[in-house]
Protein backbone atom coordinates (compact mmCIF):
# COMPACT_ATOMS: atom_id res chain seq x y z
CA UNK A 1 0.00 0.00 0.00
CA UNK A 2 0.94 3.66 -0.91
CA UNK A 3 1.61 5.91 2.10
CA UNK A 4 -1.37 7.82 3.52
CA UNK A 5 -1.52 11.09 2.48
CA UNK A 6 -3.44 14.37 4.22
CA UNK A 7 -5.52 15.93 0.89
CA UNK A 8 -4.24 19.62 2.90
CA UNK A 9 -0.31 18.39 2.45
CA UNK A 10 -0.30 18.45 6.59
CA UNK A 11 2.17 15.88 8.24
CA UNK A 12 0.25 13.11 9.84
CA UNK A 13 0.99 12.40 13.57
CA UNK A 14 0.85 9.35 15.09
CA UNK A 15 1.57 7.75 18.47
CA UNK A 16 0.29 4.79 20.18
CA UNK A 17 1.00 2.88 23.64
CA UNK A 18 -0.49 -0.29 24.72
CA UNK A 19 -3.57 0.91 27.49
CA UNK A 20 -6.04 -1.43 29.67
CA UNK A 21 -4.79 -4.54 27.12
CA UNK A 22 -5.41 -2.79 23.86
CA UNK A 23 -3.31 -0.57 21.91
CA UNK A 24 -4.32 3.45 22.25
CA UNK A 25 -3.16 5.52 19.23
CA UNK A 26 -3.65 9.16 18.92
CA UNK A 27 -3.58 10.60 15.62
CA UNK A 28 -3.67 13.86 14.19
CA UNK A 29 -3.76 15.31 10.51
CA UNK A 30 -5.85 12.08 9.41
CA UNK A 31 -8.45 10.63 11.32
CA UNK A 32 -8.47 11.01 15.20
CA UNK A 33 -8.25 8.82 18.17
CA UNK A 34 -8.17 4.58 17.87
CA UNK A 35 -8.73 2.12 20.70
CA UNK A 36 -9.69 -1.23 19.34
CA UNK A 37 -12.28 -0.76 16.69
CA UNK A 38 -13.28 2.44 17.95
CA UNK A 39 -12.42 5.14 16.50
CA UNK A 40 -13.23 8.94 18.07
CA UNK A 41 -12.46 12.25 16.04
CA UNK A 42 -11.87 15.25 18.93
CA UNK A 43 -12.36 18.37 17.69
CA UNK A 44 -11.78 21.78 19.84
CA UNK A 45 -12.80 25.31 19.23
CA UNK A 46 -11.23 28.43 21.07
CA UNK A 47 -12.18 31.85 20.40
CA UNK A 48 -9.30 34.44 20.17
CA UNK A 49 -10.42 36.81 22.54
CA UNK A 50 -12.07 37.02 25.69
CA UNK A 51 -15.89 37.43 26.29
CA UNK A 52 -17.02 40.60 28.08
CA UNK A 53 -20.38 40.25 30.12
CA UNK A 54 -19.85 36.73 31.33
CA UNK A 55 -19.83 35.25 34.92
CA UNK A 56 -18.67 32.09 34.08
CA UNK A 57 -16.65 29.95 31.86
CA UNK A 58 -18.44 29.33 28.30
CA UNK A 59 -17.08 25.64 28.34
CA UNK A 60 -19.53 23.80 26.14
CA UNK A 61 -18.86 19.35 25.50
CA UNK A 62 -20.87 17.64 22.88
CA UNK A 63 -20.91 13.81 22.79
CA UNK A 64 -22.08 12.65 20.01
CA UNK A 65 -22.94 8.90 18.45
CA UNK A 66 -23.75 8.41 15.09
CA UNK A 67 -26.07 5.47 13.65
CA UNK A 68 -23.07 4.94 10.97
CA UNK A 69 -20.75 3.95 13.91
CA UNK A 70 -21.91 1.17 14.95
CA UNK A 71 -22.81 0.01 11.20
CA UNK A 72 -26.64 1.42 11.04
CA UNK A 73 -27.49 3.72 8.49
CA UNK A 74 -31.29 5.32 8.66
CA UNK A 75 -32.92 3.96 5.58
CA UNK A 76 -36.83 4.25 6.21
CA UNK A 77 -39.16 5.73 4.04
CA UNK A 78 -39.51 9.00 6.53
CA UNK A 79 -36.30 8.97 8.65
CA UNK A 80 -33.52 9.63 6.71
CA UNK A 81 -31.30 11.63 9.17
CA UNK A 82 -30.18 11.67 12.60
CA UNK A 83 -32.63 12.47 15.70
CA UNK A 84 -31.74 14.66 18.40
CA UNK A 85 -28.80 13.28 21.08
CA UNK A 86 -30.04 10.66 23.36
CA UNK A 87 -30.08 10.89 27.27
CA UNK A 88 -27.33 8.89 27.73
CA UNK A 89 -25.66 11.07 24.86
CA UNK A 90 -25.74 14.19 26.98
CA UNK A 91 -24.77 12.17 30.25
CA UNK A 92 -21.72 11.42 28.48
CA UNK A 93 -20.85 14.42 27.05
CA UNK A 94 -21.28 15.68 30.94
CA UNK A 95 -19.41 13.10 32.04
CA UNK A 96 -16.59 14.21 30.15
CA UNK A 97 -17.19 18.35 31.04
CA UNK A 98 -16.84 17.17 34.88
CA UNK A 99 -12.70 16.44 34.64
CA UNK A 100 -12.01 18.94 32.08
CA UNK A 101 -13.81 22.34 33.46
CA UNK A 102 -11.70 22.44 36.95
CA UNK A 103 -8.48 22.73 34.92
CA UNK A 104 -9.10 26.08 32.70
CA UNK A 105 -7.47 29.09 34.82
CA UNK A 106 -9.74 31.01 37.20
CA UNK A 107 -11.35 34.00 34.96
CA UNK A 108 -10.81 32.44 32.31
CA UNK A 109 -13.99 33.79 29.38
CA UNK A 110 -12.54 32.72 25.68
CA UNK A 111 -15.37 30.50 24.31
CA UNK A 112 -14.34 27.15 24.28
CA UNK A 113 -16.62 24.53 22.52
CA UNK A 114 -15.54 20.56 22.25
CA UNK A 115 -17.12 17.55 20.11
CA UNK A 116 -16.37 13.89 21.02
CA UNK A 117 -17.89 12.23 17.51
CA UNK A 118 -17.80 8.47 17.24
CA UNK A 119 -17.03 7.54 13.99
CA UNK A 120 -16.55 3.82 14.92
CA UNK A 121 -17.86 2.08 17.72
CA UNK A 122 -16.58 -1.62 18.74
CA UNK A 123 -19.47 -3.50 20.28
CA UNK A 124 -16.95 -5.17 23.15
CA UNK A 125 -17.07 -1.68 25.74
CA UNK A 126 -18.63 1.38 25.60
CA UNK A 127 -16.84 4.32 23.62
CA UNK A 128 -17.32 7.04 26.17
CA UNK A 129 -13.83 6.83 27.85
CA UNK A 130 -12.30 7.03 24.72
CA UNK A 131 -14.34 9.68 23.58
CA UNK A 132 -12.51 11.79 26.81
CA UNK A 133 -9.43 11.12 26.03
CA UNK A 134 -9.98 12.68 22.62
CA UNK A 135 -11.39 15.59 23.86
CA UNK A 136 -8.61 15.91 26.05
CA UNK A 137 -5.84 15.60 23.30
CA UNK A 138 -7.80 17.90 21.36
CA UNK A 139 -7.64 20.86 23.93
CA UNK A 140 -4.08 20.20 24.66
CA UNK A 141 -3.50 20.57 21.10
CA UNK A 142 -5.14 23.85 20.79
CA UNK A 143 -2.56 25.53 22.87
CA UNK A 144 -5.01 27.09 25.60
CA UNK A 145 -3.92 27.34 29.05
CA UNK A 146 -5.37 23.58 29.62
CA UNK A 147 -3.64 22.07 32.56
CA UNK A 148 -4.36 18.93 31.23
CA UNK A 149 -4.21 16.07 29.96
CA UNK A 150 -6.87 14.02 31.32
CA UNK A 151 -7.64 10.07 30.71
CA UNK A 152 -10.50 8.00 32.10
CA UNK A 153 -11.67 4.52 32.88
CA UNK A 154 -15.04 2.99 33.56
CA UNK A 155 -14.23 0.07 35.90
CA UNK A 156 -15.71 -2.82 37.48
CA UNK A 157 -15.06 -5.78 38.90
CA UNK A 158 -13.54 -9.77 37.73
CA UNK A 159 -13.48 -11.86 40.16
CA UNK A 160 -12.91 -9.13 43.16
CA UNK A 161 -10.61 -7.49 41.01
CA UNK A 162 -10.78 -4.14 39.26
CA UNK A 163 -10.75 -4.51 35.50
CA UNK A 164 -11.70 -1.49 32.42
CA UNK A 165 -13.34 -1.85 29.05
CA UNK A 166 -15.72 -4.59 30.10
CA UNK A 167 -18.08 -5.42 27.46
CA UNK A 168 -21.78 -3.79 28.26
CA UNK A 169 -23.81 -6.90 29.15
CA UNK A 170 -20.89 -7.93 31.96
CA UNK A 171 -21.18 -4.40 32.95
CA UNK A 172 -24.98 -4.31 33.15
CA UNK A 173 -25.00 -7.06 35.87
CA UNK A 174 -21.52 -6.15 37.85
CA UNK A 175 -21.35 -5.10 41.16
CA UNK A 176 -19.51 -2.57 40.46
CA UNK A 177 -19.43 0.49 37.59
CA UNK A 178 -16.83 3.04 38.48
CA UNK A 179 -15.72 6.19 36.04
CA UNK A 180 -12.57 7.84 37.52
CA UNK A 181 -11.03 10.66 35.81
CA UNK A 182 -7.45 12.19 36.40
CA UNK A 183 -4.34 13.82 35.89
CA UNK A 184 -0.80 12.73 35.70
CA UNK A 185 -0.78 13.63 39.58
CA UNK A 186 -4.58 13.74 40.69
CA UNK A 187 -7.96 12.13 40.60
CA UNK A 188 -10.25 14.72 39.17
CA UNK A 189 -13.48 13.20 38.92
CA UNK A 190 -15.38 9.85 40.25
CA UNK A 191 -18.87 8.88 39.48
CA UNK A 192 -19.70 5.04 40.57
CA UNK A 193 -23.04 2.93 41.26
CA UNK A 194 -22.30 -0.37 43.06
CA UNK A 195 -24.26 -3.10 44.89
CA UNK A 196 -23.04 -3.93 48.29
CA UNK A 197 -19.52 -3.05 47.33
CA UNK A 198 -16.63 -2.57 50.05
CA UNK A 199 -15.28 0.47 50.82
CA UNK A 200 -11.88 -1.45 50.27
CA UNK A 201 -12.70 -2.77 47.06
CA UNK A 202 -13.78 1.13 45.89
CA UNK A 203 -10.34 2.30 47.16
CA UNK A 204 -8.51 -0.19 45.66
CA UNK A 205 -9.93 0.38 42.10
CA UNK A 206 -9.13 4.56 42.76
CA UNK A 207 -5.76 3.56 43.09
CA UNK A 208 -5.54 0.65 40.48
CA UNK A 209 -7.74 3.61 37.94
CA UNK A 210 -4.82 6.34 38.62
CA UNK A 211 -1.92 4.00 38.08
CA UNK A 212 -3.61 2.32 34.82
CA UNK A 213 -4.35 6.16 33.67
CA UNK A 214 -0.79 7.22 33.09
CA UNK A 215 -0.17 5.39 29.76
CA UNK A 216 -2.60 7.70 28.40
CA UNK A 217 -1.78 10.87 29.90
CA UNK A 218 1.82 10.11 28.50
CA UNK A 219 0.97 9.41 25.47
CA UNK A 220 -1.24 13.04 25.21
CA UNK A 221 2.05 14.45 25.69
CA UNK A 222 4.10 12.63 23.31
CA UNK A 223 1.52 13.85 20.57
CA UNK A 224 1.85 17.77 21.95
CA UNK A 225 5.26 17.16 22.21
CA UNK A 226 5.80 15.94 18.74
CA UNK A 227 3.10 18.33 17.55
CA UNK A 228 4.94 21.45 18.45
CA UNK A 229 1.26 23.20 19.88
CA UNK A 230 1.95 26.84 19.95
CA UNK A 231 0.84 28.52 23.45
CA UNK A 232 -2.25 30.96 22.40
CA UNK A 233 -2.24 34.00 24.26
CA UNK A 234 -5.74 35.02 26.64
CA UNK A 235 -6.83 37.24 29.34
CA UNK A 236 -8.30 36.34 32.64
CA UNK A 237 -11.29 38.61 34.18
CA UNK A 238 -10.16 38.27 37.83
CA UNK A 239 -10.75 41.39 40.23
CA UNK A 240 -7.95 43.47 40.74
CA UNK A 241 -5.51 42.97 43.85
CA UNK A 242 -7.19 46.69 45.43
CA UNK A 243 -10.53 44.60 44.81
CA UNK A 244 -9.60 41.61 46.25
CA UNK A 245 -7.88 42.83 49.72
CA UNK A 246 -10.55 45.38 50.33
CA UNK A 247 -12.85 42.40 50.50
CA UNK A 248 -10.85 40.12 52.06
CA UNK A 249 -10.35 43.16 55.22
CA UNK A 250 -14.78 43.37 55.06
CA UNK A 251 -14.51 39.53 55.59
CA UNK A 252 -12.04 39.54 58.18
CA UNK A 253 -13.25 37.28 61.29
CA UNK A 254 -17.24 36.84 59.28
CA UNK A 255 -15.86 33.71 57.83
CA UNK A 256 -14.37 30.34 59.14
CA UNK A 257 -15.98 29.04 62.42
CA UNK A 258 -18.59 31.81 61.80
CA UNK A 259 -19.72 29.88 58.57
CA UNK A 260 -19.36 25.97 59.79
CA UNK A 261 -22.66 24.37 59.87
CA UNK A 262 -24.83 21.50 58.03
CA UNK A 263 -24.79 22.68 54.40
CA UNK A 264 -28.41 24.29 53.81
CA UNK A 265 -27.45 26.72 57.38
CA UNK A 266 -23.45 27.46 55.89
CA UNK A 267 -25.61 28.35 52.16
CA UNK A 268 -28.17 30.99 54.09
CA UNK A 269 -25.12 31.92 56.43
CA UNK A 270 -23.27 32.70 53.02
CA UNK A 271 -25.65 34.54 51.15
CA UNK A 272 -26.59 36.82 53.92
CA UNK A 273 -22.80 37.59 54.32
CA UNK A 274 -22.54 38.13 50.59
CA UNK A 275 -25.84 40.55 50.73
CA UNK A 276 -23.51 42.70 53.32
CA UNK A 277 -20.98 42.74 51.44
CA UNK A 278 -22.44 44.29 48.34
CA UNK A 279 -24.69 46.37 50.75
CA UNK A 280 -21.90 48.02 52.28
CA UNK A 281 -19.88 48.36 49.11
CA UNK A 282 -22.69 49.91 47.11
CA UNK A 283 -23.00 52.66 49.62
CA UNK A 284 -19.12 53.48 50.13
CA UNK A 285 -19.22 53.58 46.08
CA UNK A 286 -22.05 55.13 44.87
CA UNK A 287 -22.73 55.74 40.98
CA UNK A 288 -19.40 53.60 40.52
CA UNK A 289 -21.15 50.54 41.94
CA UNK A 290 -22.72 49.24 38.95
CA UNK A 291 -19.59 48.94 36.68
CA UNK A 292 -17.47 47.24 39.40
CA UNK A 293 -20.21 45.66 41.51
CA UNK A 294 -19.25 42.60 39.02
CA UNK A 295 -15.33 42.40 40.51
CA UNK A 296 -17.14 42.72 43.75
CA UNK A 297 -19.14 39.12 43.70
CA UNK A 298 -16.05 37.21 41.91
CA UNK A 299 -13.70 38.69 44.59
CA UNK A 300 -16.61 37.34 47.38
CA UNK A 301 -16.37 33.77 45.58
CA UNK A 302 -13.20 33.70 45.53
CA UNK A 303 -12.44 34.14 49.37
CA UNK A 304 -15.26 32.04 50.05
CA UNK A 305 -13.08 29.07 47.94
CA UNK A 306 -10.31 30.05 49.74
CA UNK A 307 -12.30 29.69 53.45
CA UNK A 308 -13.94 26.30 51.80
CA UNK A 309 -10.21 24.90 50.99
CA UNK A 310 -9.18 25.96 54.61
Amino acid sequence: MGQTINPAGKEIIKVETEFCGRTLSLEINRVGFRYGDTVVLGTAMVSPKSITGFDYFPLSIDYEEKFYAAGKISGSRFIKREGKPSDEAILIGRLIDRPIRPLWPKGYRHEVQGVASVLSADPAFRPDMVAMIAMSTAFMLTGAPFEGPVAGLRIGLVDGKPQAFLPLEEMTKNDLDLVVAGTEDAIMMVEAGANEVSEEQVIEALAWAQEALQPAIKLQKELIAKAGVTAQEYELSLPSEDIQKEVGEFLEGKMGDKLRAPMAERHQRMHVLREELLAHFAEKLGEEWDGVKRDYEDAFATAANKDVRK
